[in-house]
């Protein structure tokens, strides 16, 4: 189930986290969408490749220096008869460091993950019938972390250009699955 009990226990986490800039009357808010191309290393690599993904974020700035965010994406990866997919629910934060002309930040952020594998049965043909083809599909919740670097260029005083590369771990029961992210979108000040 999508609400099981460790999304029962990350609420508190994120309010406990979100809440006191929300009360910080010069705390700004920002909205952004990402489009990422999402490289699977190692094990996970080798059995799903390269595929897409995305993700809409909510950003408190309590300051001029740092950000906290609250995320959820959608990531696939489709090899074969095989599919895996993450819905990650996560919460961050971002340090910035201001060249005038563009920010650098470094992103941190940690929370679940909420996962699906599927597998489609090949198919045979006896005497005329067909056999097989039917989806199998596994769901689970796991916990995960990513760190990176990114950019912000000003596009115009509240819109921005966001580009940046994240390391992602998806704590899998068999074994952690991670990737890299190649990720750009728009970051848009309320």
């Amino acid at each position: 189930m999508i609400f099981g009990e460790k999304m029962k226990r990350l609420i508190p986490v994120i309010l406990i986290i979100m809440f006191p800039s929300v009360l910080t009357a010069q705390a700004r808010i920002s909205v952004g969408v990402i489009c990422s191309a999402n490289i699977g290393l190692s094990n996970f690599g080798e059995k799903y490749g390269t595929d897409y993904g995305g993700a809409a974020f909510l950003f408190f700035s309590p300051s001029s220096v740092a950000d906290l965010t609250l995320s959820v994406g959608y990531n696939k990866w489709e090899k074969d008869n095989e599919s895996f997919t993450s819905v990650p629910l996560l919460v961050g934060f971002r340090y910035y460091y201001d060249l005038k002309v563009v920010k650098f930040y470094l992103p941190a952020f940690l929370g679940l993950h909420f996962t699906t594998k599927g597998f489609v049965e090949p198919t045979a043909v006896v005497d005329g019938s067909i056999y097989g083809g039917n989806e199998i599909s596994m769901s689970h919740e796991y916990f995960g972390f990513g760190l990176g670097l990114g950019v912000l260029v000003p596009l115009s005083s509240k819109l921005y250009l966001d580009i940046s590369t994240t390391f992602n771990s998806i704590a899998a029961t068999e074994s952690n699955l991670n990737y890299i992210a190649i990720n750009g979108g728009i970051q848009i000040g309320l």
